[in-house]
């Protein structure tokens, strides 16, 4: 099942017509967080038209991670391209790949109208996709952007697999950074905290079932503790 996240919306009219698309699509679940208008705005009604009802299916949080707890694989959406690989906070998969990777919950997030999603906020999403645009003017309207992602998706059915938690994931990537400090490498906590936003990105495209990272955490757990008797 596909959730839609908006993060601080500004635009009452974009709101409108991004229900009106959800409805065209068949899409009903939406989240809003910290919105910056009415849903009682009557710009939303005259836009939305018949899509209006939708208002009733809206959840809102005042927190992201609050928002995005409850889903098996978080989604974020960015139009800014890294202009190198190393940047792995940023790396990011084309719409077109996206579809083959979605199973369990999942949260597609778009940022705010003006800066999008902040750093800290695409840090807790599981991988970053963009929309192939024009170099000369690659950002698109808000409700443009739901729009193409839902038509996309619209005839996709969800895999029905238990996808790794959020807690799982978290314990993971919590075992890694460990793993990675015993060992020291990279040199840097710079650069080990790099590392873990590149681990982030490759287990966000792996997309690993629950069975599949209880796995890897006994795997690692086993590692840590024979690396830890060695230390002693």
């Amino acid at each position: 099942m596909i959730t839609v996240i908006l993060v601080e919306p500004k635009n009452p009219e974009n709101f409108g017509a991004i229900l009106r698309v959800m409805m065209n699509f068949g899409f009903k679940k939406i989240i809003v967080v910290n919105p910056q208008f009415s849903f009682e705005d009557e710009k939303i009604k005259k836009v939305a038209k018949h899509a209006y009802k939708l208002v009733n299916n809206v959840k809102i949080f005042r927190k992201f991670e609050d928002a995005i707890k409850e889903f098996d694989f978080v989604i974020g959406t960015t139009a800014k391209i890294p202009k190198s690989d190393s940047n792995f906070l940023r790396s990011y998969i084309k719409l077109k790949d996206l579809k083959e990777m979605l199973k369990g919950e999942v949260a597609i997030v778009f940022g705010r109208e003006d800066i999008g999603l902040l750093n800290e906020e695409i840090k807790l999403c599981d991988i970053l996709v963009t929309i192939p645009t024009s170099r000369d003017y690659p950002t698109l309207n808000l409700s443009h952007a739901v729009a193409i992602f839902l038509y996309e998706l619209s005839s996709l059915k969800i895999r029905e697999f238990r996808l790794a938690s959020q807690r799982e994931k978290e314990v993971l990537f919590k075992y890694i950074e460990e793993l990675l400090e015993i060992v020291e490498f990279p040199s840097s906590k710079e650069k080990r905290r790099k590392a873990i936003i590149m681990f982030k990105r490759i287990i966000g495209r792996a997309n690993l079932t629950g069975r599949e990272v209880n796995t890897m955490l006994g795997i690692l757990r086993k590692l840590l503790k024979i690396l830890k008797a060695k230390e002693e």
